[in-house]
């Protein structure tokens, strides 16, 4: 006997059939592929595409098949020329069709649910505790039953396409506030890097360098000296000058990778602020 699931998640109860031989497909797996969005457009639509417009199509959508098809479908009713769609796929063109697809959920979230949501979509893939830490208790849960297209990942990590994650994002402005918890809690649990992204994102450069100075260097020997150094440089002058700390890590980093001329020049600069 055999059993196909179709469903955005498990229901409660289904854990068994974790313990049964079983292959779960994500939505990597369902995503169509460079060839299948050029055979949709010319075998599915009749339409004399070439592979380059479908090319352009498919990274505009990210092979997520609703928007792909809703693109095809829109090219073949209006005869506009496909690449035009596509190239369209990051102004408000190109969302709407994302938007048609999730009007529904957008219609059961309220007010501050979407803008909530909006939120989580600048922190993807996220963790459940994530998400319902901008959300409220159970919103990870809420936003599925909605019909927003989260998939799991491994290690329990909750990612949007990237067509829909950009929509959202164009929902409510960045919740600064909202966010720096966030990466506050990234910190606590000892992910420097990701805290340190989200705040550069926020543009809270004072709060990135402050966590960056306060580091344990057993912490910073983890990071990668050149993306430490992309920090150092997004952190911006006028910050550095306020927080020392994070050009003496970079000296230190330097120095452990044997680039003495740069450890000098960062010494120098060092001097000065002092």
């Amino acid at each position: 006997q055999r059993l196909i699931v179709l469903a955005r998640r498990l229901p409660a109860g289904s854990e068994r059939l974790r313990r049964a031989e079983s292959h779960l497909l994500q939505a990597a797996d369902l995503a169509l592929r460079p060839d299948e969005t050029l055979e949709l457009c010319r075998r599915g639509f009749g339409l004399a595409t070439d592979e380059q417009a479908a090319a352009a199509l498919h990274a505009a959508t990210e092979g997520w098949t609703a928007a792909t098809v809703l693109s095809v479908a829109r090219a073949r009713r209006t005869g506009e020329a496909l690449a035009s769609i596509a190239s369209a796929a990051d102004a408000h063109q190109g969302q709407a069709a994302v938007a048609t697809i999730l009007g529904e959920a957008f219609e059961s979230l309220s007010t501050d649910e979407l803008h909530a949501l909006a939120q989580v979509a600048r922190v993807v893939p996220a963790a459940r505790d994530t998400v319902d830490q901008l959300g409220g208790t159970g919103f990870l849960d809420r936003l599925l039953a909605a019909g927003v297209p989260l998939a799991s990942g491994d290690e329990d990590r909750w990612d949007l396409p990237g067509p829909v994650r950009d929509l959202l994002m164009t929902v409510a402005p960045p919740d600064v506030a909202a966010l720096a918890t966030v990466a506050d809690a990234y910190a606590g649990r000892g992910e420097l890097t990701a805290a340190v992204e989200l705040l550069l994102a926020i543009e809270e450069s004072d709060r990135a360098a402050a966590l960056l100075g306060a580091a344990p260097p057993a912490t910073l020997d983890a990071v990668d000296i050149l993306g430490y150094q992309a920090f150092v440089d997004r952190i911006g002058a006028a910050a550095l000058d306020r927080h020392p700390a994070v050009l003496l890590h970079l000296a230190r980093l330097y120095d452990g990778a044997a680039f003495f001329d740069k450890r000098s020049t960062v010494l120098a600069r060092i001097d000065e602020i002092v």
